[in-house]
């Protein structure tokens, strides 16, 4: 057991780290940099982009991952071995079609051809790069996850040195940091080499990967929908302001995704679970999260002031708010995998509905009357609602969790 507790241990901290390094470094040196060379406005068009590409790519890959995960154990005994190319060629078909549409639409009238194109080949890079480390974590493989993301990284310093020294399109930017990550995960898996064939299990995983991913469409409406719908609401400015708010909070939010996918990956294993939630977890886990939130309101004014100089002073008033709202929000992802392993999948369905109306009621109502303050807010409020709606679930469910 003590042997099993440390391991345990070391694969946290190998995935903490893993996911840590490219998320610093995206929000300390290739957003900024990127900002510097396009301006206020045109850096809010790409972060919009981005937004896109990163809900789309979530939509999909992230939710293949997490079928997968949840389904490998009936495809071992049933020894099947087929089914996820299938789905992986035509999940991305449809994100290149939605990148390239939506490209067209934010950029309008200036689009270009080499624009669809780089965020074409940028979101199938991005795809594989999120589906294929779903093998390092059926294999609980940590230590090929931090070498993958030690690619990644190198990739976006080679990126961003092209960037601004050669080509001076932001795309290649990711291109590349995708690219030379790609070389390292195609050369230590083989998932991609599954054969294109159906097996007896390829409806019930389909119909999961259905179930989760319409759950997860509601989430990623709200995740993203500050970019995706500020940028034609307002304009790119606003998107840029907020944006650089959000930066420590963002760099919390990310990795939310390393923390719920190291618990579900152990999860998954476990067939029931004891909740022994004492008084004094409770103290500590409020105090980390003061803590937390100090030290997020307290780095975001050298950190803005360092990165975003020409518009820090206008967002440092929205940090508060944003630094708040991702502290609960990240309670919420890791609160959410008990529910995500144990209850029925059309849970996720009542989580994220209350979510989206919630956030579409309290944002956009409180944006029409003051702004982006009341857009801020109504983000709070609606992330509150989610972490009250899972802890009425997981009480409601508290039987069939812990049997």
């Amino acid at each position: 057991m003590k042997k099993r507790f440390k391991d345990i241990i070391a694969d946290f901290m190998k995935n903490i780290v893993a996911y840590a390094a490219p998320v610093a470094l995206i929000q300390l040196l290739v957003q900024p940099v990127i900002a510097k060379k396009l301006g206020e406005e045109q850096n809010g068009l790409f972060l919009t982009i981005i937004a896109l590409m990163y809900f789309s790519v979530n939509i999909t890959a992230g939710i293949l991952v997490q079928t997968r995960l949840l389904q490998n154990e009936k495809y071992e005994k049933e020894n099947a071995v087929g089914d996820y190319n299938i789905i992986v060629i035509a999940m991305i078909t449809l994100v290149v079609f939605v990148m390239s549409v939506g490209a067209s639409l934010y950029i309008g009238n200036g689009v270009k051809f080499r624009d669809i194109f780089l965020c074409s080949i940028l979101s199938i890079l991005f795809f594989m790069q999120n589906y294929i480390s779903v093998q390092y974590r059926v294999e609980l493989n940590y230590t090929k996850i931090l070498f993958s993301n030690i690619a990644l990284c190198t990739g976006y310093i080679i990126g961003i040195l092209v960037f601004w020294y050669v080509f001076p399109c932001w795309q290649i930017v990711y291109i590349i940091a995708y690219g030379v990550c790609e070389i390292y995960d195609l050369t230590h898996t083989d998932y991609y080499r599954e054969p294109l064939k159906k097996t007896p299990l390829f409806y019930g995983t389909v119909k999961r990967y259905f179930v989760l991913a319409g759950a997860s469409l509601l989430s990623y409406i709200v995740s993203y929908g500050d970019r995706l719908l500020l940028y034609p609401l307002l304009d790119g400015s606003s998107v840029s302001i907020l944006s650089s708010a959000e930066v420590m909070g963002k760099m919390i939010m990310l990795l939310s995704t390393p923390l719920t996918s190291f618990f579900l990956s152990y999860i998954v294993k476990e067939n029931k679970i004891n909740f022994k939630i004492t008084p004094k977890i409770v103290f500590f886990g409020i105090a980390a999260l003061i803590v937390c939130y100090s030290g997020c309101c307290i780095m975001s004014i050298p950190m803005l002031k360092f990165l975003y100089p020409a518009w820090a002073d206008r967002s440092m008033k929205y940090v508060p708010v944003v630094a708040l709202t991702s502290i609960i929000n990240l309670v919420t992802h890791i609160y959410n995998v008990i529910i995500i392993r144990f209850c029925a999948s059309k849970k996720q369905i009542t989580i994220n509905a209350v979510y989206a109306v919630s956030y579409l009621l309290f944002s956009f109502v409180l944006l029409h009357y003051y702004n982006l303050m009341g857009f801020c807010i109504g983000n709070l409020a609606a992330a509150v609602t989610k972490l009250i709606t899972i802890i009425i679930i997981q009480k409601r469910n508290i039987k069939q969790i812990e049997n």
